[in-house]
């Protein structure tokens, strides 16, 4: 008996009308969160040889997370203020000689983690994350900018940065990973590039030019992707209307959504047919005679028929 203040929980019972509770299938939202975050994100790399005159062209555009190279800022620097002030969380480097960092990362929203640099080069010329946009994807994003010459051992030592990084993320396969910057060279010109394509990796905006300070534009700011990666993947281009007078931007726009469900051929299971549908031969007359026949005593006496003798037994 309901004593509590107020009417009867059940009241709308009262009027004698039986209620029945919905089944799970007419139900508008099963499982999903309420906010399940943005549908897309957009991420923008580039070498931008010196952030300050460039930040305020930057800071207009409509990215998610900006990976920047040749920063060169410090850590008390007013970019970083205004980065606070807006809400936007933005990671430096680590500090070179000189006490400022040469990569730089920012992120407008999200949850991010940032991991340690790369060991492979110069812990001040990489940056790695672990950035959670909302929705069921983490993403894995890898921010480098590879030392200048060196010759065949600083081609070496640039390859030895992206294959860390390749192995780094190949320890999570399902998880969509990106490695951008500038490594001075293309990705065909590193002898990793035969791990990276073995593996599924891929230079999304190759071959396009990004660097204008030769005589011949060249590609020297990668953005290279595994197989989840290139899987949300919807649009890349490279971007020279951004004001950085020397390298081109790498804009690209992934689904952080859920992932459709695409249908894939299985190949089908071999026919085997039972025992009873296989042909039987029939054995000779000879042969037949014996087998257990059935008579007219229990079935658990049978009559045996020998080839020599045809008496009872």
């Amino acid at each position: 008996t309901y004593t509590g203040p107020g009417p009867h929980p059940c009241a709308s019972q009262a009027s004698g009308r039986q209620v029945a509770h919905r089944p799970w299938t007419e139900l508008t939202r099963l499982g999903e969160a309420k906010r399940p975050g943005p549908k897309e994100v957009r991420v923008l790399s580039v070498n931008v040889t010196s952030l300050q005159p460039h930040w305020a062209s930057l800071a207009e555009e409509p990215w998610d997370c900006l990976m920047l190279q040749e920063a060169r800022i410090g850590p008390s620097h007013w970019i970083l203020r205004e980065c606070s002030r807006l809400k936007w969380v933005a990671y430096l480097g680590p500090a070179d000689e000189d006490d400022t960092s040469l990569v730089m990362t920012v992120f407008r929203h999200g949850a991010v983690t940032a991991l340690p640099s790369l060991h492979s080069g110069p812990p001040a010329r990489s940056q790695q994350f672990l950035w959670h946009a909302g929705g069921p994807c983490t993403w894995h994003l890898v921010n480098c900018y590879a030392p200048v010459g060196g010759g065949d051992a600083g081609r070496l030592l640039r390859s030895s940065m992206v294959r860390e990084a390749l192995a780094d993320a190949e320890a999570r396969p399902a998880q969509p990973c990106l490695i951008a910057g500038d490594f001075q060279n293309s990705l065909p010109e590193l002898p990793v590039a035969a791990a990276a394509g073995i593996s599924g990796w891929a230079d999304i905006c190759a071959p396009e030019p990004t660097c204008n300070q030769a005589a011949v534009p060249r590609r020297i700011d990668l953005v290279i992707a595994n197989r989840p990666m290139l899987a949300r993947l919807r649009r890349a281009r490279v971007r020279w209307d951004l004001g950085v007078c020397t390298h081109a931007g790498q804009e690209l726009v992934l689904a952080a959504g859920k992932m459709p469900q695409v249908p894939c051929w299985e190949q089908a299971e071999v026919f085997q047919p039972r025992r009873s549908m296989a042909p039987r031969p029939t054995p000779p007359y000879r042969q037949r005679l014996h087998r257990w026949r059935p008579s007219r005593r229990p079935s658990h006496s049978p009559i045996l028929i020998s080839r020599g003798s045809a008496s009872w037994r």
